[in-house]
């Protein structure tokens, strides 16, 4: 349950639709953990420190950018019950521009949180804004923890 919260809550730093400047974005990322550690601070709550790696496409402004992401993810646990969670990502394109996101977790659902695009240069100049995000897991399939993030799903529309 745990590692399913932490990878949920990675996994929703990366991938979002978005309107930045009134122009729609939409963004997607995959990728892999590549180290993570927990440090207990007290008996009963912890702090998860995940490093990701993975790369994605961005369309936005009538052009699209594919890169690669490095992100640093920490939760805060409450037992098992992620209560904070939040991180960063580093964006760099193919052509050489660089990006910056940042991603903030909903303590109430552990699959969800709100990105914002920070800045960028080169390819990512002018893209900026922010999004709702959830994200899918899938650890076992594959014999790692990895994720997609997509856009998040409107609360009356969901199965």
């Amino acid at each position: 349950m745990m590692k399913k919260t932490l990878i949920a809550s990675l996994l929703l730093s990366l991938v979002a639709h978005a309107h930045a400047a009134g122009t729609p974005i939409h963004l997607t990322i995959g990728g892999a953990i590549k180290n993570s550690s927990r440090i207990n601070i007290t008996p009963e709550r912890s702090r998860i420190d995940v490093l990701v790696e993975g790369a994605g496409v961005i369309t936005a402004q009538g052009k699209t950018v594919r890169f690669y992401a490095l992100c640093n993810v920490i939760d805060t646990l409450d037992g098992t019950k992620q209560v904070e969670g939040g991180g960063d990502c580093e964006l760099k394109s193919t052509g050489g521009g660089v990006a910056y996101l940042h991603y903030k977790g909903d303590a109430e659902h552990a699959d969800r949180g709100q990105i914002s695009i920070e800045s960028g240069t080169g390819d990512f100049a002018g893209i900026s804004g922010s999004v709702a995000v959830e994200a899918s897991v899938s650890p076992t399939k594959v014999g790692k923890a990895v994720f997609l993030m997509e856009n998040q799903r409107d609360s009356a529309s969901q199965p």
